[in-house]
């Protein structure tokens, strides 16, 4: 099942070719102030089009991830590892869908802020 999603304006779009097991909906500042769901995808199987001059690359913290928004509607509509982590890892905002998230995908709450663990484990 194809996944497809998209910044406000457009300027941003990304499909994937699933579904990811679960969403994560993190307490950090961040994830916080921007509502995102945040679902775990293949990177083999999944594309993201943009115009590098037309987005932001926010990075802070540890230094491990930048958070990509539109430059334009200012929509975050994923995460990447940075070039020096490996594993190379990325997660979709799945708040950012086209279509509404099936009902059947678990939400797991995640402490970003303070332990980095899973709170419903």
């Amino acid at each position: 099942m194809s996944v497809r999603g998209s910044c406000h304006c457009g300027n941003i779009g990304w499909e994937t070719a699933a579904l990811p097991e679960w969403l994560t909906k993190c307490n950090c500042s961040y994830c916080r102030k921007s509502a995102a769901l945040w679902g775990r995808t293949n990177l083999e199987t999944t594309q993201i089009d943009y115009q590098t001059d037309k987005v932001i690359r926010y990075v802070h913290g540890d230094r491990t991830q930048a958070f990509v928004s539109c430059g334009v509607c200012g929509c975050t509509t994923h995460w990447e590892s940075l070039d020096h982590i490996t594993p190379r890892q990325m997660k979709l905002n799945f708040a950012t869908t086209n279509d509404p998230i099936p009902e059947s995908i678990p939400v797991r709450l995640f402490d970003g802020a303070d332990s980095w663990t899973y709170l419903d484990a």
